[in-house]
């Protein structure tokens, strides 16, 4: 198994192939040649070894996968400790702190959502071994930082083992989802005045917005054949993840091994205890992001004069939780705020004088990193559907190979079950039941292709319904109308045009 480097000229840009996987009957990827003085044998307890490629790649030797973790928040905090503590002050909503008055509703966004209270009762109850991978990166930053007393810190002196359960929520909900959601920085200050009776002094940073008309822009693609399509056994994996090199979302490239089996290859963010996307000895997987309709919104209607909190509900009225804290800004002010939400979610918007709810599926479940690491962990097809079933990577399409010849793509996500007479891509009536989730779909009633006739798949941020571009797929009337969002893009038909009439070899 190789993971490569290849420059490839596109649309009068060069970009770089992140990584082409090679899954035959190859060598486990190792960490074999040391080109920097830089190898630390760190913390004499943690029992963990950093050696660097020519590249500056960290591959990361520990006695177990916790030390692993240790050697991989070391290793994240010397390579550019000022975006990994960019990302927790965000991800607990502390950005007032070091940018002022401006990041205000950011930080009161993220406390609505209740983000740190969920990732500490997720940390708590996090599996030993999962608690120890978050312990050990935890401990690896705060080692870094302890013998690094000129370390130039904006905020954090400690990092807490949590940090990275409020980052990755903060990532993918409060900067993905809700930004599917549609609403405006407008109408969020709408809403933070209204429910705190006063006015913010300063226009608020621009909260993040989606739109799948910026895939025509940018995006990731990902390739897999087997069969006809390749010399040889096994199968191919092209993984393109055109993801940031710089600033928030940056990726990082690391080898994580252990005594205790762990050997993975791929990219995290900053911030990330683990990667989450890359390859082992037997399988590997890419993921692109897809616009499965994981999140709504809904209209509360709060019309009862006697009691403010009282909000419509089928024939009657509900109460609305409401609750107060507090943000640091930039300069000692400790402002008192409140927050309120239905059973819906936390009500973050306003719009036409109706205050908007927000919810996420899964949003108040743990698991992201439990599913990530499992995943590393499998050995061949079985392990790996096992460790994805429970949906908790609740987003992104999943392109699988493996050095058995299988290639499987899943449309993976959490999607809510709903009502198909409604349009789940607006704004509901919150005062309708019928408006309420009914549980979620589960793995098996995704779009997906195993194994194709035509011996080959691809996705570039695009529909699940040609992905193999054969009879294998799946059909668009087997599935619910509000389940599906993506389209075609000009990716798409060039990876159409390229993988037809293409056979792919072994790599000299």
């Amino acid at each position: 198994m190789r993971l490569s480097l290849q420059l490839c000229g596109f649309v009068n840009k060069t970009i770089i192939l992140i990584s082409i996987l090679l899954l035959f009957s190859c060598g486990t990827p190792t960490a074999n040649k040391t080109t920097t003085d830089e190898n630390i044998n760190m913390h004499p307890s943690q029992n963990v070894t950093i050696y660097r490629d020519e590249w500056g790649v960290p591959h990361i030797h520990g006695k177990s996968d916790g030390d692993t973790a240790f050697g991989m928040g070391y290793a994240q905090a010397e390579d550019n400790f000022e975006q990994l503590e960019l990302g927790f002050i965000m991800g607990t909503g502390r950005s007032a702190e070091i940018l002022g008055e401006e990041a205000v509703l950011s930080d009161w966004v993220v406390h609505a959502f209740e983000n740190n209270e969920l990732s500490k009762r997720d940390y708590e109850n996090a599996t030993p071994t999962i608690k120890a991978l978050l312990d050990g990166y935890a401990a690896g930053i705060n080692y870094y930082m302890e013998t690094h007393p000129d370390l130039e810190v904006r905020l954090l002196d400690h990092i807490e083992p949590w940090y990275s359960l409020a980052l990755i929520r903060r990532w993918y909900y409060l900067g993905g989802f809700l930004g599917r959601l549609g609403f405006t920085t407008d109408e969020r200050t709408a809403a933070y005045e209204a429910i705190n009776g006063t006015t913010l002094k300063v226009a608020q940073l621009e909260l993040p917005k989606y739109d799948p008309e910026d895939r025509k822009e940018f995006g990731s693609n990902s390739w897999a054949a087997n069969g006809s399509k390749i010399e040889g056994t096994g199968s191919f994996l092209f993984i393109n993840p055109h993801l940031p090199a710089f600033g928030i979302g940056q990726t990082y490239e690391a080898h994580m091994m252990s005594d205790e089996g762990w050997n993975f290859t791929g990219y995290a963010r900053f911030g990330y205890p683990l990667p989450y996307i890359g390859f082992n000895e037997n399988l590997g997987w890419m993921s692109t992001d897809n616009f499965s309709n994981q999140e709504d919104s809904w209209i509360e209607h709060f019309d009862d004069v006697n009691n403010p909190l009282n909000y419509r509900y089928g024939e009657g009225s509900r109460e609305a939780t409401e609750w107060s804290g507090e943000i640091k800004i930039k300069g000692g002010e400790v402002r008192a705020v409140k927050y309120r939400k239905t059973h819906h979610g936390a009500i973050v918007a306003q719009r036409d004088g109706k205050f908007l709810s927000g919810n996420f599926a899964m949003y108040d479940q743990p698991g992201w990193l439990d599913q990530w690491y499992y995943m590393q962990r499998a050995g061949n097809i079985d392990e790996f559907t096992t460790a994805i079933e429970s949906l908790r990577m609740n987003f992104g399409n999943i392109m699988y190979a493996d050095r058995d010849a299988n290639i499987w793509y899943i449309y993976n996500g959490s999607v809510p079950i709903r009502n198909e007479k409604y349009n789940w891509n607006e704004a509901l009536d919150g005062s309708n039941p019928e408006t309420e989730w009914m549980g979620y779909h589960t793995l098996s009633d995704l779009p997906q292709v195993k194994n194709p006739v035509s011996d080959m798949m691809h996705n570039t941020n695009t529909s699940p319904f040609d992905a193999s571009m054969s009879s294998s797929d799946a059909k668009a009337e087997n599935y619910p109308n509000y389940m599906v969002r993506d389209k075609d893009n000009a990716r798409a038909r060039n990876a159409r045009r390229i993988l037809t009439q293409r056979l792919w070899t072994k790599s000299p």
